[in-house]
């Protein structure tokens, strides 16, 4: 399944349903991905349970032990998208998660889960969330040459003068993701960037 874009993981999100849409705003208007679609959140994917979640996440982790590979102990969320019920799996399986995550209404007052109208949350520490573990923060965004699906051109100084804003929270963490295929040249841009506004590179690891 086209979620929503061809169905391959590590291409796809893949603990939630996303699809795309000529509108960013409902009603949604859902339609084939084009490069000027937006792509949306819509809800659980099928079987959401938090047991076959549970195993996805053990089979994934079995296929690292296959490929001779370290146990991975940290969970990066494909999208930053996951429902509730596959949050709650990833912390029974992982300490720790290094991410942004959707947030649902319902969660805190016990009620009905809206999840269909999930909020995505970035956070400038490391914390302990609502679904039980421990949160290594991105929030600094990525760099992107070209507007595609509703996001803008990001280069090394929207990344760094994010950094900067950061600093306004005692004891902050910075962080982001750099696609590889980019090269090396404007990665270089970021992290001098950001070392110059007084930050240390560390392990994510070590924020645990």
């Amino acid at each position: 399944l086209d979620n929503p874009y061809n169905g391959s993981s590590g291409a796809d999100f893949e603990f939630f349903r996303a699809q795309c849409s000529k509108t960013l705003d409902r009603p949604y208007q859902i339609e084939s991905c084009k490069r000027d679609s937006y792509v949306v959140t819509t809800g659980p994917i099928g079987r959401d349970g938090v047991a076959r979640w549970v195993q996805r996440l053990q089979d994934g982790r079995e296929l690292f032990a296959d490929a001779g590979l370290p146990e991975p102990t940290i969970f990066e969320t494909p999208y930053y998208a996951a429902s509730s019920n596959a949050y709650l799996a990833m912390d029974e399986v992982f300490d720790n998660r290094y991410e942004r995550a959707l947030y649902f209404p319902g969660l805190l007052s016990g009620g009905k889960l809206s999840q269909d109208r999930g909020l995505t949350q970035f956070f400038p520490f490391r914390v302990h969330d609502f679904y039980g573990a421990t949160v290594l923060p991105e929030n600094l965004g990525n760099v992107t040459e070209r507007e595609q699906n509703g996001n803008v051109i990001r280069d090394a100084r929207f990344i760094i003068d994010n950094a900067k804003r950061n600093l306004v929270v005692r004891e902050s963490t910075a962080s982001f993701f750099y696609h590889p295929f980019l090269g090396v040249d404007q990665l270089r841009d970021v992290v001098e960037g950001i070392e110059d506004l007084g930050y240390t590179f560390v392990p994510a690891a070590d924020l645990r």
